[in-house]
């Protein structure tokens, strides 16, 4: 097995024609490539392939995978490939075809699929607790999060007041109420819930104004969506606390004249996520992400279309614009849903140039008589990537190596062509 670079944050794909990149232990090439599955993936699959193309798209090695399997292929380890997978699944009469290619990919480090993070067991749930928000007049939005991340689970309005229902997690104390009123203005409280059963009670001028705020004008978004959470620092990387602000919990949290991002100042890391479109109607959305400390302003992406030159996921070609680190697309050939049964077949591509060409090997095509004319796949949509880490770091953390989680900064804009 080739050696892995534990010590790098997200890791770096390493080859040996790579003399800049400040190397000093560049990655043994040996030319071979291991593929591995973990264990138990892929869950409930009938079918499993793995397809290694050339940068011309054509196959040069494929196998059928069993859970936990796995493929050698002798090839030039120092050069780019392309890996695609094929995964079949059956859930009673919804049949679902994924194909997912990772294009222009160093295969410098053998390869394992189905890596996933491990999340921290949750506290068991011990019973409910109540938060009432008192005196409101609607429209108003309320919710309860908990310092494991959590919401309440429900809510109804009652006489004037909004009744809130939360899982109370046995040793966790510490939760948060966070509600908007009828002018728009956004407030929070930190609660210490001593148990299950617990009955508490506020108005809104109870709650507490957020440290910091960003605000964006309603006119200015056909569409807008936020959310900040708070992030602990933990020795694998971060661990998701109180959801502190966002438009997209409670209830009734649309903006009445500004969409207001809270922060607080005991709270040193956020994950923060911004998604929408300006105009009405429009086939392009934007998002931004940042994962780290607030920053002093936040500048979105202005939208613009991406039109490829070829549509094709046999030869797909656009213009690249400058600064854009990936992109995604997607392709659809389902079935129109008249009724059970129901037969997706849908294929990502994840790159970093501005084409790529594939083909499938003849094993494959057999499976499924639409794989015979990949022309017949249409292009969903297609999404450019400005990313604070480079494509080859973003690949070895999902493909050779579990990245541990990182400070980031990352803005996309999705063109959809349906």
């Amino acid at each position: 097995m080739k050696s892995l670079f534990s010590f790098l944050l997200l890791g770096v794909l390493f080859f040996s024609c790579i003399e800049d990149e400040g190397i000093e232990n560049p990655v043994e090439l040996d030319g071979r490539l291991n593929i591995s599955l973990v264990p138990r993936y892929p869950l409930q699959a009938e079918d499993f392939w793995v397809v290694i193309h050339d940068l011309e798209g054509k196959p040069i090695a494929h196998q059928q995978m069993p859970s936990g399997g796995t493929m050698g292929v002798e090839l030039d380890d120092s050069k780019r490939y392309h890996l695609t997978t094929y995964l079949k699944t059956r859930n009673g009469d919804f049949q679902s075809e994924l194909l997912e290619t990772y294009a222009y990919i160093s295969v410098a480090e053998d390869i394992t699929l189905g890596l996933s993070p491990t999340s921290a067991p949750t506290p068991p749930v011990t019973g409910d607790f109540r938060v009432d928000m008192t005196g409101v007049e609607f429209p108003f939005g309320a919710y309860v999060t908990s310092n494991i991340g959590g919401m309440n689970h429900s809510f109804q309005l009652v006489n004037g007041h909004l009744e809130m229902t939360a899982s109370y997690h046995q040793g966790v104390t510490d939760y948060m109420v966070v509600a908007k009123d009828q002018n728009g203005q956004t407030r929070y409280k930190m609660l210490k819930v001593t148990g299950p059963d617990a009955k508490l009670s506020y108005k809104f001028s109870d709650l507490n104004a957020y440290d910091r705020t960003m605000k964006f004008k309603r006119s200015d978004f056909s569409q807008f969506y936020f959310s900040s959470v708070a992030l602990d620092r933990t020795d694998s990387g971060f661990a998701r606390r109180y959801r502190v602000n966002g438009n997209n919990y409670g209830v009734s949290f649309d903006a009445h004249s500004e969409y207001e991002l809270g922060f607080i100042n005991s709270f040193e890391l956020y994950e923060i996520v911004i998604s929408g479109n300006r105009s009405a109607n429009a086939k392009t959305f934007f998002t931004y992400r940042k994962i780290g400390a607030v920053p002093a302003s936040i500048s979105l992406p202005i939208e613009h279309t991406v039109q490829p030159q070829s549509q094709l996921v046999s030869d797909f070609r656009f213009t690249k614009p400058p600064g854009v680190t990936n992109w995604f697309a997607v392709w659809d050939q389902s079935d129109r849903f008249v009724g059970p049964p129901y037969a997706s077949l849908r294929w990502f591509v994840f790159g970093s140039e501005s084409s790529v060409q594939l083909s499938l090997p003849a094993e494959l095509v057999m499976l499924n008589p639409k794989l015979q004319n990949l022309a017949n796949f249409k292009l969903e949509s297609t999404e450019i990537v400005t990313h604070s880490q480079s494509y080859d770091e973003q690949m070895r953390g999902k493909l050779v190596e579990l990245a541990k989680p990182t400070t980031l900064e990352m803005t996309s804009i999705r063109q959809s062509f349906f």
